[in-house]
């Protein structure tokens, strides 16, 4: 089994519900150290703040009052946010892996840095992108 021990993983990902489990099986099963923020407000400070090896980042993300610049339907407005909060991750840290984690079938943001995987999805292939992401990265 290939483990994530000592590797620092933000998880942003509003789901309540299934997130807890995701973080506890990445906790005990794969030794990560993970972070969760439930809302896109303060990611790029925690990634500053914070040494994080690896992004796990759900695309569909509650509106942060900054970003509500348009009228658009509340899934747009998420959709948007996601994609808004990717592109600001990816400028400011450029080879950091971002897995994108999301019930969207059509987003795909597949690079040598990033990676999509559709929910749900077994923490095992989780956990075997972030390992061949943290490869490139280095």
């Amino acid at each position: 089994m290939s483990t994530l021990k000592g590797k620092r993983i933000l998880l942003v990902d509003d789901d309540k519900k299934s997130s807890p489990y995701l973080i506890e099986d990445l906790k005990d099963t794969y030794l990560a150290e993970v972070t969760w923020l439930t809302k896109a407000d303060f990611v790029l400070e925690a990634l500053t703040e914070s040494n994080f090896d690896a992004v796990l980042l759900d695309i569909m993300m509650p509106i942060p009052d900054a970003w509500n610049a348009d009228d658009t339907s509340k899934a747009d407005k998420g959709l948007s946010t996601g994609i808004i909060l990717f592109k600001m991750i990816r400028s400011k840290f450029a080879k950091l892996p971002i897995i994108i984690f999301t019930a969207k079938t059509d987003v795909n943001f597949d690079d040598q840095f990033t990676k999509t995987h559709r929910k749900p999805e077994f923490v095992s292939a989780l956990v075997k992108t972030i390992i061949k992401l943290l490869k490139h990265e280095n």
